[in-house]
């Protein structure tokens, strides 16, 4: 962490670095004319400083800021004819941001998917919850109409299942567990996202209520989620 954001400030510094000299270039020139006007500091490469820029988007990217990484393509993209570089480049990273930016959408498309699919798992929880706290004596009910000779009969074959108070414990505990695994989901950890998925899928085999055993088959479908990492630039590809 402390070098992610070493790393950060030291682009953010060459950033305003850049957009300073800029300025104090725009200011320095008196002609009134629109014209489009060469980007161009002094000591430095044109294309050292779109790389500077994008790696900066990069950044941006890897710490999940899409909307500032689209923003700062966009502007690139528009201040592109005012680096000078070559047609050839220009037209390349041109392209290249386009599909960069798609990139980045559909990621985030995918994000909100499954976001998506573990707040529905999430709610569904709660509900449950909230119906074990309104309805306490629905089970204590049932338990009560076996008969001794039923309990002495299977007690042996068959685990008791969990009384109330341990079914909303557990409920409590598999909600947990699903917000444990969407985070390593969207950190791309894929080993800590199954395991919190298998723990969750455990959890619930202790309920053997209808509603508890639906809800493990749903998680057993998310359990292959793909774990998709952020996507990388293909623009600083043409830049080396």
């Amino acid at each position: 962490l402390v070098q992610s954001q070493q790393q950060y400030s030291l682009l953010n510094d060459q950033l305003v670095g850049l957009q300073r000299q800029l300025q104090d270039k725009n200011t320095s020139n008196t002609n009134n004319k629109l014209v489009t006007t060469p980007i161009t500091i002094d000591g430095i490469a044109p294309a050292v400083v779109i790389k500077q820029k994008l790696q900066l988007v990069q950044f941006a990217v890897d710490q999940q800021q899409f909307i500032f990484a689209l923003e700062q393509l966009n502007q690139l993209q528009q201040q592109m004819a005012q680096h000078q570089v070559s047609p050839a480049l220009q037209h390349g990273l041109i392209k290249a941001m386009e599909q960069d930016k798609q990139n980045i959408q559909q990621y985030v498309l995918l994000q909100t998917q499954q976001r998506q699919q573990f707040d529905t798992l999430l709610q569904y929880l709660d509900q449950q919850l909230q119906q074990e706290m309104q309805k306490p004596d629905i089970r204590l009910q049932k338990n009560s109409e076996r008969s001794w000779w039923q309990w002495f009969k299977f007690e042996k074959v068959q685990r008791t299942p969990p009384d109330l108070i341990q079914r909303s414990i557990l409920l409590k505990e598999a909600q947990l567990r699903l917000l444990l695994a969407e985070q390593a989901l969207h950190l791309n950890q894929a080993t800590e996202y199954r395991k919190s998925m298998q723990e969750v899928m455990l959890l619930l085999e202790d309920l053997p209520d209808r509603s508890s055993q639906q809800m493990k088959l749903r998680v057993e479908k998310m359990l292959n989620l793909p774990v998709v990492p952020a996507p990388k630039l293909t623009t600083l590809g043409l830049l080396g």
